[in-house]
């Protein structure tokens, strides 16, 4: 399926997959789990009722939450109700 240019990009014409199964374009699900900036936590952070939302405030919670597949390090928790797992060698990456 083309999507047609806007007002931003009015050149560019994108294209959408489409499932053409059971379950239609549900069945393309590409997931990717991003924490977010850590400059925009301390960002956050220096906002009036905001300052414990710091990354370093954050990190311990966001190692609680996740279970990495090549286990533990400082920024990555391995008892977590969340399975991340890191891209392989070969893998296409989309970023």
């Amino acid at each position: 399926m083309k999507l047609n240019p806007n007002r931003i990009w009015a050149t560019a014409a994108w294209s959408a997959g489409r499932g053409k199964g059971l379950g239609g374009s549900s069945l393309i699900n590409g997931m990717c789990y991003i924490r977010g900036n850590a400059m925009d936590y301390d960002g956050w952070a220096q906002r009036a009722g905001l300052e414990d939302w710091s990354y370093a405030d954050c990190l311990p919670y966001f190692r609680k939450a996740e279970t990495r597949d090549i286990g533990a390090n400082d920024y990555h928790g391995d008892s977590g109700p969340l399975s991340v797992t890191t891209p392989k060698g070969g893998q296409q990456r989309f970023v």
